[in-house]
């Protein structure tokens, strides 16, 4: 069953439009590379699995195409799936047409409060403005039930790129803090993390390593 969905794009920043452009652009191309789930998507989604019951209502941020992620997930839950690219939203209702797909921006979207037993966001947040993180935790400590699970990646140093970038090809944007700095804001937002590490693996002829966190809603966040 679709959720009541409040959000835009209307006052996009200029980083927001380079990510959505980007990502318009290499949509077919980024699927294919990301067709076969890695290593360290696979050890955290199975952490976050064996802990939440079948027919779960999971929403998925930054969903991509929908593939792999969410159509694993579907496969067990409720899946809504939130992405700021019209063109990966438009392959997502394709390739997933089990899943509930919106186009929107992560920090702007208003699901009900209380409206989702797990949040995920693998490889999205730190397209993000680092700026707007901690609003972004708070954000998804509202719309998760009380002990609600959120998978996250987020970056692992302290680094915002510059405008010549490129990604795919394209031009592309990332901000991000630390990994210990991130992590004190998801605590700060009322979350108590379960697992967390950084996970280094290649990706399109490039070594990544990104902060893998497994966290759960325990309290009112600060």
């Amino acid at each position: 069953m679709a959720l009541l969905y409040r959000g835009g794009k209307a006052n996009i920043s200029r980083e927001k439009r380079i990510v959505e452009g980007g990502y318009d652009r290499i949509a077919e191309e980024y699927t294919r590379a990301r067709k076969s789930m890695g290593r360290r998507d696979k050890k955290y989604l199975s952490l976050l699995l064996e802990r939440l019951p079948d027919g779960s209502r999971v929403l998925d941020l930054g969903c991509g195409s929908g593939v792999p992620i969410t159509k694993l997930l579907v496969e067990h839950y409720d899946v809504t799936g939130v992405d700021i690219s019209r063109r990966q939203i438009h392959l997502a209702r394709k390739q997933v047409p089990e899943g509930n797909f919106f186009i929107g921006d992560m920090t702007e979207i208003s699901f009900p409060d209380g409206a989702f037993d797990a949040i995920i966001s693998l490889v999205a947040i730190i397209h993000v403005p680092r700026e707007e993180h901690a609003d972004l935790f708070k954000r998804m400590h509202k719309m998760l039930k009380e002990g609600g699970l959120i998978l996250l990646t987020l970056g692992s140093t302290d680094w915002v790129s510059s405008p010549d970038d490129r990604f795919f090809g394209v031009r592309m944007y990332w901000s991000h803090y630390d990994s210990e700095t991130s992590k004190k804001m998801v605590e700060k937002a009322g979350f108590s993390i379960i697992q967390s590490s950084i996970e280094g693996e290649e990706f399109h002829g490039q070594h990544e390593e990104h902060l893998y966190l497994l966290a759960k809603k325990t309290r009112k966040g600060d």
